[in-house]
Order: structure tokens, then sequence, then C-alpha cells
């Protein structure tokens, strides 16, 4: 009788440890999955990495796209930043960065580019990224000041 709740228990305790354990062996592991950990969007072009671009306006005609470029490689990379602007046209904007180096457009005290869009706030705007690596199509947010993260990023539109 003893051999026999002793072998029950067991069981029990070895069926109670899979059962609430197992969910973890068929599941994904969320934080396994690459994600921006910013309001703003993020693609890899080859060693070139765009991070946390984001498109901000200020309701009174102020703009500025913003984002940061970061190249992972020690060679040289040159980039394009492509849009379709307020009139219709394609608009591009290229830039070089130098081996493990990074690119601020608006951020770390460096001017944004400048370019309109016909966007508001809470829109997507789509931006064309192109590298010697390929091209990729990314969705960028348009944000205002209305989080306080970013007044102050929105405030300087009208000094740029």
């Amino acid at each position: 009788m003893l051999i026999r709740r002793a072998l029950t228990a067991t069981v029990i305790a070895g069926l109670t440890v899979f059962g609430t354990t197992a969910c973890n062996m068929t599941s994904p592991v969320a934080s396994l999955e690459m994600y921006a950990p910013s309001d703003g969007a993020q693609a890899d072009l080859g060693n070139v990495k765009a991070r946390n671009l984001i498109y901000f306006v200020d309701g009174e005609g102020h703009y500025g796209f913003f984002g940061a470029f970061v190249n992972s490689g020690s060679n040289t990379e040159t980039f394009n930043i492509g849009f379709t602007t307020t009139s219709g046209e394609r608009f591009f904007q290229q830039y070089t960065v130098a081996g493990f180096d990074v690119v601020n457009l608006g951020y770390q005290n460096q001017k944004p580019l400048k370019v309109q869009l016909p966007v508001a706030a809470g829109d997507i705007v789509e931006v064309l990224l192109q590298s010697d690596s390929g091209s990729t199509r990314i969705n960028v947010p348009v944000l205002d000041g209305t989080l306080p993260e970013y007044r102050d990023l929105v405030a300087s539109l009208k000094n740029n």
C-alpha cells in the first residue's frame, strides 16, 4: 500500500510539472522575436542598420525625418533614403557612413532630413532604403509632440 501511494504521488507530481511547463516546448518565446524597442521603425541593409526611424511634424508646418544609421562593418558604406514628396515627386538623399560609425539624422544634436511629405501625425509614411546590399521599403510612423519624450525633438523642428 505504501509503495502504491508513493508511486501515485510521484506520477501526480510528474504530470503537474510536465503539464505546467510543456507550453514552453511548443510555443515560441516572445523575447526571442526581433522588434524595434522604440516607437520608430528599423531595417537592416547588410552592414547598414537603420534604427528608430520617425517622421516628426508639429502642426505648424515644421517637419523632419529622424533616424540613426549604423555601419556594423569595417568598410565605408553608402545608402539612399527615398520618399514621395507632397508634390508627388520622388526624393532621394544619399549618405555615407564610415566603418563602425553612425550617421544621425535629428538625434545627437544633428539636423533632421528636411523633406515635406503629405502626412499628418498618426499616419504611416513609406520610406525606401537602398544600399549596395539591396533595398527595402519600410513603414515609418509620423508623430508629433503629444508624447512627452518627443516634445523637445518636435520643438527643435522650428530651428532647423
